[in-house]
């Protein structure tokens, strides 16, 4: 259990790389869609190399790897319609505050596995939840600094997108016959259903001029830095350390903080670097919104 506790906070500080990355390629003019795909593309790429050097998923009954790739894939698709929406909203409001009510979506998958798969719970769990909640409400009602258009309805989205990819992502750690099927061909899975949200997306917002403008950016130094940040952080995360996590802490019967730690973990790394870098100033209410955040997440971990 202890390991899988301290898999899963790296991975939330690894997730700040994610924040960082979708805030900044939309100023420096890199298409986030075709940046995504891009990304996708070598995301499948080295998990199928490596997937196949490991060895393919052995012992593994015919309905558990159904339930693991049909879930990663729709993962990905929504994955890819909640980094595309937290991008916009991170260009128009306060990027901590986005990236932390983002975040808060880890209550999805929480309630979800105490509900379909009995997962335990207690009043100070259920005090996480309202904290939480309460949370949400203060960044909904207060006004922000470094606002520079109108950022809360997107970011309530994503959320909600959010909490539906988690739920997605740490489905197939309730079936242990599923543990066959490695980290490195979960993240495989879950890429294709990324590069498959890309297609989607871009399809819709550029129709036939799409392979022009995949050529076009192909070219650009700045999307490929972005590349190289969000998959050498996605593959060692994901294929080494999440999903290895989330079995061992579901094994343990405590599968549901799986994600609570990580975004506790993420959303301290991501504040320090928006003070810090960003030079981003709180609001009152947005400091106890803060606080209510992290003081919920303690309570989901008792």
């Amino acid at each position: 259990m202890f390991r899988g506790i301290v898999y899963v906070s790296i991975v939330g500080v690894g997730w700040t790389i994610y924040g960082m990355v979708m805030g900044w390629a939309p100023k420096r003019k890199v298409n986030v869609s075709i940046m995504l795909f891009y990304s996708a593309l070598a995301a499948i790429g080295v998990c199928v190399i490596a997937g196949l050097l490991t060895g393919l998923p052995k012992d593994v009954p015919a309905l558990p790897h159904s339930i693991t790739f049909v879930s990663l894939y729709l993962c990905g698709i929504l994955n890819f319609f909640q980094l595309f929406l937290m991008s916009k909203a991170m260009t128009r409001g306060p990027n901590c505050i986005i990236w932390s009510l983002i975040q808060s979506a880890f209550v999805f998958p929480f309630v979800f596995g105490v509900v379909c798969f009995n997962s335990r719970c207690v009043v100070w769990n259920v005090i996480g939840v309202l904290l939480i909640i309460g949370a949400l409400v203060l960044y909904s009602i207060g006004k922000s600094n470094n606002v520079i258009g109108k950022w809360k309805m997107l970011a309530f989205i994503a959320m909600m997108v959010t909490g539906c990819t988690q739920i997605l992502a740490n489905l197939p750690s309730y079936f242990p016959e599923a543990e066959g099927v490695s980290g490195i061909w979960r993240t495989a899975y879950f890429s294709i259903g990324l590069g498959s949200g890309t297609i989607i997306q871009t399809l819709i917002e550029r129709g036939k001029k799409l392979p022009s403008v995949l050529k076009e950016s192909f070219f650009s130094m700045d999307m490929w830095i972005c590349i190289v940040l969000l998959q050498s952080t996605e593959i060692i995360t994901s294929a080494f350390l999440l999903y290895p996590g989330m079995n061992r802490l579901a094994a343990a019967g405590v599968g549901a903080i799986a994600y609570p730690i990580t975004v506790a973990s993420s959303i301290v790394s991501f504040d320090l670097y928006s003070l810090v870098w960003l030079r981003e100033k709180r609001t009152p209410l947005q400091i106890l919104g803060m606080v209510m955040i992290l003081a919920g997440i303690a309570g989901l971990c008792l």
